[in-house]
Protein backbone atom coordinates (compact mmCIF):
# COMPACT_ATOMS: atom_id res chain seq x y z
CA UNK A 1 0.00 0.00 0.00
CA UNK A 2 1.68 3.17 -1.17
CA UNK A 3 1.22 6.13 1.33
CA UNK A 4 0.13 9.91 -0.05
CA UNK A 5 2.69 11.93 0.59
CA UNK A 6 3.63 15.87 -0.82
CA UNK A 7 6.17 16.41 -2.26
CA UNK A 8 9.15 17.67 -0.28
CA UNK A 9 10.09 20.75 -2.27
CA UNK A 10 6.00 22.56 -1.96
CA UNK A 11 6.67 21.81 2.26
CA UNK A 12 9.86 23.69 1.90
CA UNK A 13 8.46 26.60 0.14
CA UNK A 14 5.12 26.93 2.85
CA UNK A 15 7.82 27.07 5.68
CA UNK A 16 9.93 29.57 3.85
CA UNK A 17 7.48 31.58 3.43
CA UNK A 18 6.14 31.22 6.90
CA UNK A 19 8.86 32.58 8.22
CA UNK A 20 8.81 35.04 6.08
CA UNK A 21 5.75 36.34 7.04
CA UNK A 22 6.41 36.00 10.80
CA UNK A 23 9.61 38.10 10.00
CA UNK A 24 7.95 41.23 8.27
CA UNK A 25 5.24 40.96 10.82
CA UNK A 26 7.48 41.37 13.62
CA UNK A 27 9.25 44.21 11.61
CA UNK A 28 6.28 46.21 10.68
CA UNK A 29 5.22 45.85 14.72
CA UNK A 30 8.52 46.97 15.68
CA UNK A 31 8.11 50.11 12.95
CA UNK A 32 4.63 50.51 13.94
CA UNK A 33 5.71 50.67 17.55
CA UNK A 34 7.98 53.38 17.32
CA UNK A 35 5.86 55.62 15.24
CA UNK A 36 3.40 55.27 17.84
CA UNK A 37 5.64 55.82 20.15
CA UNK A 38 7.18 59.49 18.61
CA UNK A 39 4.11 61.39 18.95
CA UNK A 40 4.91 61.19 22.86
CA UNK A 41 8.17 62.52 22.65
CA UNK A 42 6.84 65.66 20.02
CA UNK A 43 10.19 67.81 21.29
CA UNK A 44 12.40 65.43 19.73
CA UNK A 45 14.38 65.58 16.89
CA UNK A 46 12.83 68.94 16.10
CA UNK A 47 9.11 67.25 15.97
CA UNK A 48 10.93 64.94 13.69
CA UNK A 49 8.12 63.09 11.37
CA UNK A 50 7.28 59.86 11.02
CA UNK A 51 8.49 59.39 7.79
CA UNK A 52 12.28 60.41 8.25
CA UNK A 53 13.31 57.24 8.23
CA UNK A 54 17.36 58.07 9.07
CA UNK A 55 16.46 60.11 11.95
CA UNK A 56 14.08 57.10 13.09
CA UNK A 57 17.50 54.63 12.34
CA UNK A 58 19.88 57.16 14.15
CA UNK A 59 17.66 57.87 17.12
CA UNK A 60 16.74 54.32 17.84
CA UNK A 61 19.23 51.67 16.39
CA UNK A 62 22.60 53.36 15.53
CA UNK A 63 22.53 55.75 18.48
CA UNK A 64 24.02 58.27 16.62
CA UNK A 65 24.18 61.84 18.22
CA UNK A 66 21.74 64.43 15.87
CA UNK A 67 23.59 67.53 15.40
CA UNK A 68 21.57 69.11 12.65
CA UNK A 69 21.87 72.98 12.94
CA UNK A 70 23.84 72.70 16.25
CA UNK A 71 27.05 75.28 16.48
CA UNK A 72 30.39 74.17 16.61
CA UNK A 73 33.72 75.21 18.48
CA UNK A 74 36.30 75.12 14.96
CA UNK A 75 36.50 75.31 11.31
CA UNK A 76 33.63 74.49 9.01
CA UNK A 77 35.84 72.36 6.71
CA UNK A 78 37.26 70.31 9.38
CA UNK A 79 36.13 66.42 9.01
CA UNK A 80 36.14 64.54 12.37
CA UNK A 81 33.73 65.54 14.56
CA UNK A 82 33.42 65.55 18.43
CA UNK A 83 30.01 65.31 19.90
CA UNK A 84 30.21 66.11 23.57
CA UNK A 85 27.78 65.32 26.17
CA UNK A 86 28.36 67.81 29.37
CA UNK A 87 26.67 69.36 32.40
CA UNK A 88 28.74 72.61 32.85
CA UNK A 89 27.89 72.34 36.76
CA UNK A 90 30.07 69.16 37.07
CA UNK A 91 33.68 69.20 37.92
CA UNK A 92 34.61 66.79 35.22
CA UNK A 93 33.01 68.76 32.11
CA UNK A 94 35.44 71.99 33.46
CA UNK A 95 38.15 69.59 33.66
CA UNK A 96 37.53 68.78 30.08
CA UNK A 97 37.40 72.30 28.83
CA UNK A 98 40.45 73.93 31.32
CA UNK A 99 42.94 70.89 30.37
CA UNK A 100 41.50 68.62 27.34
CA UNK A 101 39.91 71.32 24.87
CA UNK A 102 42.65 73.24 24.48
CA UNK A 103 45.47 70.81 23.99
CA UNK A 104 42.36 69.72 20.94
CA UNK A 105 42.30 73.09 19.81
CA UNK A 106 45.96 73.95 19.04
CA UNK A 107 46.41 70.52 17.62
CA UNK A 108 43.22 69.69 15.32
CA UNK A 109 40.84 72.91 15.53
CA UNK A 110 43.51 75.33 14.65
CA UNK A 111 44.46 73.11 11.94
CA UNK A 112 40.92 72.43 10.36
CA UNK A 113 41.17 68.89 11.54
CA UNK A 114 38.16 68.45 14.27
CA UNK A 115 35.29 70.61 15.09
CA UNK A 116 33.44 70.20 18.81
CA UNK A 117 29.92 69.86 18.89
CA UNK A 118 27.95 70.25 22.32
CA UNK A 119 25.25 68.11 23.38
CA UNK A 120 23.45 69.07 26.81
CA UNK A 121 24.09 66.39 29.56
CA UNK A 122 20.06 66.32 30.88
CA UNK A 123 18.19 64.34 32.92
CA UNK A 124 14.59 64.59 33.54
CA UNK A 125 15.27 64.93 37.36
CA UNK A 126 16.83 68.43 36.38
CA UNK A 127 13.47 69.17 34.64
CA UNK A 128 11.68 68.30 38.14
CA UNK A 129 14.01 69.98 40.46
CA UNK A 130 14.23 73.36 37.77
CA UNK A 131 18.55 72.49 38.76
CA UNK A 132 21.03 75.16 37.62
CA UNK A 133 22.03 72.87 34.80
CA UNK A 134 18.56 72.79 33.38
CA UNK A 135 18.29 76.60 33.49
CA UNK A 136 21.51 76.88 32.21
CA UNK A 137 20.68 74.83 29.08
CA UNK A 138 18.09 76.82 28.27
CA UNK A 139 19.67 79.61 27.79
CA UNK A 140 22.07 77.56 26.06
CA UNK A 141 19.39 77.02 23.86
CA UNK A 142 17.51 80.42 23.17
CA UNK A 143 21.52 81.49 22.71
CA UNK A 144 21.60 78.89 19.83
CA UNK A 145 18.67 80.33 18.39
CA UNK A 146 18.98 83.98 19.20
CA UNK A 147 22.80 84.65 18.63
CA UNK A 148 24.43 81.81 17.54
CA UNK A 149 27.60 82.61 16.41
CA UNK A 150 28.52 84.10 20.34
CA UNK A 151 26.99 80.02 21.48
CA UNK A 152 30.80 79.02 22.42
CA UNK A 153 31.29 82.53 24.02
CA UNK A 154 28.54 82.16 26.43
CA UNK A 155 29.01 78.40 26.80
CA UNK A 156 32.55 78.81 28.04
CA UNK A 157 31.51 81.71 30.51
CA UNK A 158 29.01 79.55 32.41
CA UNK A 159 30.98 77.48 34.14
CA UNK A 160 32.06 80.52 36.33
CA UNK A 161 28.33 80.57 36.92
CA UNK A 162 26.85 79.60 40.39
CA UNK A 163 23.32 81.05 40.39
CA UNK A 164 21.30 81.79 38.01
CA UNK A 165 20.93 85.44 38.89
CA UNK A 166 24.86 85.53 37.21
CA UNK A 167 23.51 85.00 33.40
CA UNK A 168 22.27 88.89 33.25
CA UNK A 169 25.63 90.21 33.27
CA UNK A 170 27.62 87.25 31.19
CA UNK A 171 24.43 88.16 28.56
CA UNK A 172 25.79 91.71 28.90
CA UNK A 173 29.62 90.83 28.73
CA UNK A 174 29.20 89.33 25.84
CA UNK A 175 26.39 92.22 24.35
CA UNK A 176 24.11 89.60 23.85
CA UNK A 177 20.53 91.24 23.48
CA UNK A 178 18.71 90.12 27.17
CA UNK A 179 15.34 90.97 25.70
CA UNK A 180 15.75 88.71 22.73
CA UNK A 181 16.79 85.74 24.83
CA UNK A 182 13.99 86.12 27.69
CA UNK A 183 11.86 86.26 24.95
CA UNK A 184 13.10 83.15 23.72
CA UNK A 185 12.49 81.73 27.09
CA UNK A 186 9.23 82.54 27.79
CA UNK A 187 8.03 81.06 23.98
CA UNK A 188 10.02 78.37 23.05
CA UNK A 189 9.67 74.83 22.89
CA UNK A 190 12.67 73.76 23.73
CA UNK A 191 13.03 71.24 21.44
CA UNK A 192 16.71 71.08 21.13
CA UNK A 193 17.09 70.49 25.17
CA UNK A 194 14.52 67.99 24.89
CA UNK A 195 16.01 66.02 21.85
CA UNK A 196 18.89 65.97 23.95
CA UNK A 197 17.27 64.58 26.73
CA UNK A 198 15.57 61.85 25.38
CA UNK A 199 19.39 60.92 23.57
CA UNK A 200 21.03 61.05 26.95
CA UNK A 201 18.30 58.42 28.13
CA UNK A 202 18.21 56.80 24.42
CA UNK A 203 21.78 56.02 24.21
CA UNK A 204 22.21 54.77 27.65
CA UNK A 205 24.51 57.70 28.88
CA UNK A 206 22.72 58.64 32.15
CA UNK A 207 25.45 58.28 34.93
CA UNK A 208 28.49 59.10 32.60
CA UNK A 209 29.24 62.55 31.84
CA UNK A 210 31.24 63.68 29.82
CA UNK A 211 30.54 61.33 26.97
CA UNK A 212 32.28 61.67 23.93
CA UNK A 213 31.60 60.28 20.36
CA UNK A 214 34.45 61.00 18.08
CA UNK A 215 33.54 60.18 14.04
CA UNK A 216 33.46 61.74 10.74
CA UNK A 217 30.80 64.37 10.04
CA UNK A 218 29.10 62.99 12.81
CA UNK A 219 28.90 59.08 11.84
CA UNK A 220 31.22 56.22 12.68
CA UNK A 221 31.58 57.26 16.14
CA UNK A 222 33.59 55.76 18.57
CA UNK A 223 32.81 56.37 22.33
CA UNK A 224 34.86 57.58 25.46
CA UNK A 225 33.70 58.38 28.56
CA UNK A 226 34.52 60.49 31.21
CA UNK A 227 37.54 62.28 30.36
CA UNK A 228 40.49 59.98 28.83
CA UNK A 229 43.83 61.04 28.73
CA UNK A 230 45.15 63.12 25.82
CA UNK A 231 46.94 60.34 23.75
CA UNK A 232 43.54 58.74 23.73
CA UNK A 233 41.66 61.36 22.07
CA UNK A 234 44.87 61.44 20.15
CA UNK A 235 44.76 57.59 18.82
CA UNK A 236 40.80 58.19 18.06
CA UNK A 237 41.28 60.91 15.80
CA UNK A 238 44.32 59.15 14.34
CA UNK A 239 41.84 56.10 13.24
CA UNK A 240 39.71 58.37 11.85
CA UNK A 241 42.37 60.53 9.87
CA UNK A 242 43.59 56.77 8.58
CA UNK A 243 40.54 56.44 6.85
CA UNK A 244 40.51 59.84 5.68
CA UNK A 245 43.78 59.22 3.87
CA UNK A 246 45.14 61.65 6.18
Amino acid sequence: MTKNTKPAGKSKTKLVLLLALITFSLLGYGFGYYIRELPKQEQVLEKMSASDYQSLYDFYISATPRIDNRPYYGQANASITIIAYIDPTKQSSSYFLSERLPQLKKEYMDTAKVKLYVKHYLLEQDISDNSLNYILTKYLTCIAQVEKEKYFDFFFGLFAVSDAKEISSLLKQHNISEQQVNSCMATSDFAQLYEDLYEVEKFNIVGTSPRFYIGISGRDNRILDGVPAYDTFQRTIRQHQLVLGD
